[in-house]
């Protein structure tokens, strides 16, 4: 009898390790890999939109591809979220500027690194994936609202730029839609805010200051206006 139950506990220890594999692998059973996008970050608005200058825009020197130039831009293969990465890069960056601070903020919190647009080496990261929903599964046509963070780095300083509403209740999801032609799967997303008029709220994070024992601190909410394409690869 006892070989019996050793029989049956062995069967269901392989079935969990078949299952735990399975959960990295494609359909066809090979490992599931990231998938390469080209990144376009638009530099101004449509004219129809007043022309002016975004303050999340590109460094002016093209599209971002995966593997090129030490920059990372791909959809996870785990998850299918948006990554674009350029902080291993000697020669590509991104813009970010704090010109739109949200009005009727608290004197004295709304405490920038700078203000006018500024080259940073940054790290994109749109999470659909924390609200169940996977970049590559979004169908032609459908608009899904998504958390987008933006990690940079500034004088030695590490920052970050929030629009999650699950930990920052005050800031808003990007908007993520799915323009490729109906009846095939996506290959071209573009992400924008919410708001066609002032921008996306974010929050803007930063380290708490030497000798104080917390964890980042808010310094602030601005308006944050961009306009960025993902073509798959």
């Amino acid at each position: 009898m006892i070989y019996k139950y050793l029989r049956q506990i062995l069967c269901v220890a392989l079935a969990l390790s078949v299952i735990a594999r399975t959960g990295a692998l494609g359909a066809n059973g090979k490992p599931a890999s990231d998938t390469a996008v080209t990144s376009t970050l638009q530099d101004t608005a449509d004219a129809a939109d007043g022309g002016q200058p975004f303050t999340i825009e590109s460094d002016g020197l093209g599209s971002y591809q995966n593997n090129v130039e030490s920059v990372q831009s791909l959809l996870q293969a785990a998850l299918g979220d948006w990554v674009l990465d350029t902080s291993s890069s000697t020669s590509r960056s991104v813009r970010i500027g704090f010109t739109q601070p949200v009005p009727g903020q608290s004197p004295g919190s709304v405490a920038p690194p700078f203000t006018n647009l500024t080259t940073v080496q940054a790290r994109f990261i749109s999470q659909c994936s924390l609200v169940g929903i996977d970049y590559r599964k979004i169908a032609p046509g459908d608009t899904v609202g998504c958390p987008v963070h933006i990690g940079f780095n500034y004088n030695g300083t590490a920052y970050g730029l929030a629009m999650n509403t699950q930990n920052y209740p005050a800031t808003q999801f990007a908007a993520v839609t799915c323009t490729s032609a109906p009846g095939s799967p996506c290959s071209v997303w573009t992400i924008e805010p919410l708001s066609s008029t002032e921008g996306n709220i974010a929050e803007l994070v930063g380290p708490a200051p030497k000798g104080h024992n917390q964890g980042p601190v808010q310094l602030g909410e601005f308006y944050m206006t961009f306009s960025i394409t993902l073509t798959k690869s």
